[in-house]
């Protein structure tokens, strides 16, 4: 190439651009690496979270369905007693939290 003068330009110019491509696309390889390394890690770190989740699963079910089964029994009792037993706002926030805890715990 040459430039208005009529001089030959250096190569300088293009050999620091495509030092500076290349350096660009090593650091790109690297990002996608790291974030390859830091996805592969999460996924083992979730999945042992999970893991040690599943051994009290079924004791959170336990205590939901006792909750429920209070509130079943209350029930049972106000229809063959003669005295009515009422729900308090503590029977309905048990049953509204066993239902969301059943649910919970057995579909996600």
């Amino acid at each position: 190439m040459k430039d208005m003068t009529g001089n030959q330009k250096s190569l300088e110019l293009h050999d620091t651009v495509d030092t500076t491509v290349e350096t660009e696309i090593n650091h790109v390889g690297i990002i996608k690496e790291q974030i390859a390394n830091e996805t592969k890690f999460m996924e083992d770190h979730i999945r042992s979270k999970v893991d040690h989740y599943k051994k009290y699963n079924a004791v959170g079910i336990f205590i939901s369905v006792s909750m429920m089964f209070y509130v079943i029994q209350k029930t049972i009792f106000n229809c063959f007693a003669s005295i009515d037993l009422q729900y308090d706002i503590w029977s309905k926030v048990d049953m509204l939290c066993a239902i969301v805890d059943i649910t919970v715990l057995c579909f996600f």
